[in-house]
C-alpha cells in the first residue's frame, strides 16, 4: 500500500480560479501521465488518498485560512470498445475512493478547520485519508472555498474565494478484470 498525497497551491491575489498541484507517492514526485494519458493521475488500487491544501500570499501577510469547504467529485469514464471489448459500454463505480458515491466531503468529519499566524504561507491538511480501490477512469473536480484573512494594516480584509481543479484519474489500467 502506497501514500498518495494530492498537494494544491494557491495564492490570495492570483485572478484565476485554478489550484497548483503536485502529486506525490510514499514522497516521491509523480508526474502526471504523458502522450495518450497526458495530465492523468495514476493510482494503483490500494493506495490511500489524502489532500493539502497551501494557500499563499506574496503580497500581504496571512493571518488566517479557514477551507470551509471542500468536495472532490467524480465522473465515471465510459469503458470504450477500443480500451476493453469486454466491458465496452459500462461504466465504472461512481468514484475510485468508494463504489456508492460520487463525492468525498473532505470537511464531513471536522468542519471549519483553520490555519492562524502571520506568515506568508499556510498549510491545510484534509480530515482522514480514502483508500483507492476500485479498478477504472474517472474526471475528478476538486471544489473548495476558503476564508482568507489577511494582515488589516495592508488595509485588506476577509475575503471568500473558491478554487477548483480538474484532472483525470485511472486506477490500474482503468480496466476491469486487469488483475488489479
Amino acid at each position: 500500500m502506497s501514500t498518495v498525497v494530492l498537494t494544491v497551491s494557491f495564492d490570495v491575489q492570483q485572478i484565476s480560479q485554478r489550484l497548483d498541484w503536485g502529486f506525490t507517492r510514499d514522497g516521491t514526485s509523480v508526474p502526471p501521465g504523458t502522450g495518450a494519458n497526458t495530465g492523468l493521475l495514476p493510482f494503483t488500487t490500494d493506495d490511500d488518498f489524502s489532500l493539502i491544501v497551501n494557500g499563499n500570499s506574496h503580497n500581504a501577510v496571512l493571518q488566517s485560512l479557514a477551507i470551509t469547504q471542500c468536495h472532490l467529485v467524480c465522473r465515471p469514464i465510459l469503458y470504450s470498445k477500443h480500451a476493453h471489448l469486454g466491458t465496452a459500454g459500462n461504466y465504472p463505480p461512481p468514484s475510485p475512493f468508494n463504489d456508492t458515491s460520487a463525492v468525498i466531503d473532505f470537511l464531513q468529519q471536522r468542519p471549519g478547520t483553520t490555519a492562524r499566524g502571520n506568515s506568508s504561507l499556510m498549510q491545510w491538511n484534509a480530515p482522514g485519508s480514502f483508500p483507492c480501490n476500485v479498478v477504472g477512469r474517472w474526471e475528478m473536480s476538486l471544489i473548495l472555498t476558503a476564508q482568507i484573512a489577511l494582515n488589516p494594516d495592508a488595509g485588506t480584509y476577509d475575503s471568500h474565494r473558491v478554487f477548483t481543479f480538474d484532472p483525470e484519474c485511472e486506477v490500474g489500467t482503468g480496466l476491469r478484470g486487469d488483475g488489479l
